[in-house]
């Protein structure tokens, strides 16, 4: 399971250290210190979680979270708080207010990891099973290997990571650049015309199976995959 995951907290040595240890746990992690950062990223690419800091410089996290849940590309974004904060007042007002989760700091990030899985488990189960099953196709994670009424399909390991990221988030728009991410990763510095080439290969390979017209293309937003 790779998940983006997006940590909001003002404390730049803290953010520092809790986003290497989820990108040492195999996630794409980006950190943002303030509220209207962390607003503005999410517009542009959506994470699949975010963990929110209670104290920020421009505003309390509960308000970011409060917000964030009145957004249509936020509503339903998986959020944990942190707080140091350790009256179950200030838990309740977290979880009332939108939050998945509470942790009450210091918190390590063993004890981070687990919360976040659990969280996304409820969410979207599909980034947790072994296999996904979508529009007549069959992914396996542990195997690698794809099939269709019983045929295996032959993907590259690039074709293989898109439709995976693509079937994991079944009738979501997903970003040029969100794909990018999770396919080649962020330190590497390619096109976003470099998808649309590899979706044009992926959509050859998908053509002779229920699916072929299920990688739909969302003009100026990215792409999206539909079960027919």
């Amino acid at each position: 399971m790779t998940l983006r995951i997006l940590v909001i907290t003002a404390d730049t040595a803290f953010n520092l250290k809790l986003c290497k240890d989820l990108e040492a746990d195999g996630h794409v992690v980006d950190g943002s210190s303030s509220a209207e950062d962390a607003k503005l990223r999410i517009r542009e690419l959506p994470p699949d979680l975010a963990v929110i800091s209670w104290h920020l410089p421009d505003m309390p996290g509960i308000e970011l979270c409060r917000q964030l849940r009145l957004r249509r590309e936020s509503m339903e974004l998986p959020i944990v708080m942190l707080t140091d904060r350790t009256d179950e007042a200030a838990r309740v007002r977290c979880l009332e207010t939108g939050a998945d989760d509470v942790l009450t700091m210091p918190v390590s990030a063993a004890e981070l990891l687990a919360h976040i899985k659990a969280v996304v488990r409820r969410h979207n189960p599909q980034l947790i099973v072994d296999a996904l099953r979508a529009g007549g196709i069959e992914l396996n994670r542990v195997t690698h290997r794809v099939s269709s009424r019983g045929r295996e399909l032959k993907l590259s390991s690039v074709e293989f990571r898109l439709l995976m990221k693509l079937m994991e988030n079944s009738g979501r728009i997903l970003p040029r650049a969100l794909l990018l991410d999770h396919v080649w990763g962020s330190d590497v510095y390619i096109s976003e015309r470099t998808v649309d080439v590899h979706i044009a290969r992926l959509r050859n390979c998908l053509r002779d199976t229920p699916a072929r017209n299920a990688i739909q293309t969302v003009r100026g937003l990215g792409y999206s995959f539909v079960s027919p």
